[in-house]
């Protein structure tokens, strides 16, 4: 997934830039980000069914993907794609529990791409398979 190719390529370049400047002190996330973060979470909400790249989210925000995502991270406490997994992981859930929609179709209503990488992410995540949680 491109988000979670992004983010990796990010942690990797802190990671060198925090080894590079010996441990510099944590971001401090300011009143103006924390409202940046609100903001872009509410559009995550909005459009959790669909692909949402970490570029976008951080254009959304007027922020660099590398800001955005330390300031995002320094915020909610998870990286964007822990966020959106997470987001998606319980709209499924509510889903299977609360509809008779196909399971195809909550794992798209949901966000996910395909039946397979849905049913994947489900059973690592939740430790049942969809089908398995409905019964």
């Amino acid at each position: 997934d491109e988000l979670q190719r992004s983010e990796a390529v990010i942690r990797f370049a802190e990671t060198v830039l925090q080894n590079v400047s010996q441990g510099a002190p944590r971001l401090r996330v300011s009143i103006k980000d924390e409202r940046r973060v609100g903001d872009v979470i509410k559009f995550i909400e909005a459009h959790i069914d669909e692909a949402l790249p970490l570029d976008t989210l951080a254009n959304r925000a007027g922020l660099s993907a590398y800001h955005f995502l330390r300031v995002f991270k320094g915020y909610v406490g998870l990286s964007p794609h822990q966020y959106i997994l997470k987001r998606r992981l319980k709209l499924a859930v509510d889903l299977l529990l609360t509809t008779k929609l196909p399971i195809i179709e909550v794992g798209l209503s949901s966000g996910f791409g395909d039946l397979s990488t849905f049913n994947k992410t489900f059973k690592a995540h939740t430790g049942k398979t969809p089908r398995m949680l409905r019964q």
